[in-house]
């Protein structure tokens, strides 16, 4: 689970989103504005990754438990 030091929401670059489409429109196009969805069962986060437009998004974690960045 994220702390206030490693969350990335609390830090500007993450936000939950949710709405008709949204999902969809952030895997198609996200990628082209650095927006890249990173947990399989968390489909309404999405991340702000700068590179994401060169490179593509990463691969996807599972849940929150498997991102390496959320560990202290």
């Amino acid at each position: 689970m994220a702390t206030p030091a490693t969350s990335l929401h609390v830090q500007g670059a993450a936000a939950d989103v949710d709405g008709s489409g949204t999902q969809d429109w952030i895997s198609r196009h996200g990628p082209a504005f650095g927006l890249c969805l990173v947990y399989d069962n968390e489909p309404w986060h999405v991340e702000l990754r700068p590179d994401a437009g060169a490179h593509r998004c990463p691969p996807t974690y599972a849940d929150p438990s498997n991102d390496p960045r959320l560990a202290r």
